[in-house]
């Protein structure tokens, strides 16, 4: 391992992404073909949100070393951020194929079949990636995600409280247990629980959405049009968010606005 890779990984790990980035770069230059360099720089563009740059670097150490399956599952981690999940599920395979088993890719394979609406399989794949880590709160709260998907809301909060119950810091489990109280007319228990998910992480657009669900249930739909309009200023193509706006506005008799919104 080079002493610039060294550097590059010991800032990583420790949360430096600047300072990682630049090691990074630094042993790009010095090494154009380097296939650890642009991984590493994809991975870290995908911690800063930086979609596009992080889907450009691991194709480019895709095109040097296909047979990783570590740069494959990443480059399925940037497409399924980028919303490509057809395209992230064949990463997925191909890392699986390099390696059957592979956790992470199991892991990540079952939520693009979810998301491709594809449950059976993506609870199957899910099962298995359970079987061989039990203590998975991020797969039992994938699996939720999918029983929430298929309706089966009771299931799906059983699935979101057994994920909490292991490591209460998954914001997503508390925004998706919302989501299910919510369907459920349970709007007291899903405001709480969306409650939980914004203090965790605030910057999430679907977090704020089942928040104005909940409060629109409520009653509260002033705050609920507060909650919609925040998720458009982080996401402004949220067509849920928007349709949802526009509900609130009616309830709100402000027509013309809502006219507008629906458009």
């Amino acid at each position: 391992m080079s002493d610039r890779l060294a550097e590059g990984l010991a800032h990583h790990q420790a949360g430096r992404l600047d300072e990682a980035q630049a090691a990074y770069r630094a042993l790009l230059e010095s090494d154009s073909n380097s296939v650890d360099a642009l991984h590493l720089l994809g991975v870290v563009a995908l911690q800063r949100g930086e979609v596009d740059p992080a889907i450009d670097y691991i194709s480019r150490a895709l095109v040097l070393r296909a047979d990783v399956p570590e740069i494959q599952n990443n480059l399925g981690n940037a497409l399924r951020t980028a919303g490509r999940d057809a395209e992230a599920l064949v990463c997925f395979e191909r890392a699986l194929s390099l390696r059957p088993g592979f956790f992470e890719a199991l892991n990540n394979q079952g939520s693009a079949l979810r998301a491709l609406g594809r449950f059976a399989e993506a609870k199957f794949v899910l099962g298995t990636a359970l079987a061989a880590r039990p203590s998975s709160a991020e797969v039992m709260m994938n699996i939720g995600n999918v029983l929430k998907d298929e309706r089966r809301f009771d299931e799906a909060i059983a699935q979101f409280d057994q994920a909490l119950a292991l490591a209460p810091q998954l914001a997503e489990a508390w925004s998706n247990r919302a989501a299910a109280l919510t369907a459920l007319g349970r709007p007291d228990e899903a405001l709480e629980s969306v409650t939980r998910a914004l203090n965790l992480h605030a910057d999430d657009a679907e977090f704020w959405v089942n928040f104005g669900h909940a409060l629109c249930d409520l009653g509260q739909f002033q705050g609920a049009k507060n909650a919609f309009e925040h998720a458009l200023s982080l996401r402004a193509d949220y067509v849920l968010a928007l349709y949802n706006l526009g509900v609130v506005l009616v309830h709100l008799k402000e027509f013309e606005r809502a006219i507008e919104i629906y458009e």
